[in-house]
């Protein structure tokens, strides 16, 4: 059986020591064991609904997608900087030694749906 805290609890080893704070649902160490009273326990079969997954005692943040920005298309006029800049923003691999009509020819044939 799992001894599992009923309420959140603070705690420290000695008046210098670091301030330690543990949630509800979650279990103590043994170090923590003799300092808290029966009565803050709950007696289970289950395991702790809150896991510990770093020091700070937060679960980390979940990953949120990064959204795709919308790429603006330069004219077929526009400077060879503004292509180079959207064919790398593009992901389009394109050779350095490249001229303005060369980028454009590479842009058309790596995204043919291309409104130019």
């Amino acid at each position: 059986m799992a001894r599992v805290l009923k309420h959140n609890v603070t705690l420290r080893q000695t008046l210098t020591s670091p301030v330690y704070s543990f949630l509800a649902g979650e279990e103590l160490p043994d170090w923590a064991d003799g300092l808290v009273g029966d009565h803050l326990f709950t007696e289970t079969e289950k395991e702790p609904v809150f896991k510990r997954v770093r020091k700070t005692g937060l679960p980390s943040a979940p990953e949120v997608p990064e959204e795709k920005k919308e790429l603006k298309v330069p004219g077929r006029s526009a400077a060879k900087a503004k292509w180079v800049q959207f064919l790398t923003d593009a992901g389009v691999e394109f050779p350095e030694d490249a001229s303005r009509d060369d980028l454009v020819e590479i842009a058309e044939k790596a995204m043919p749906d291309l409104e130019i």
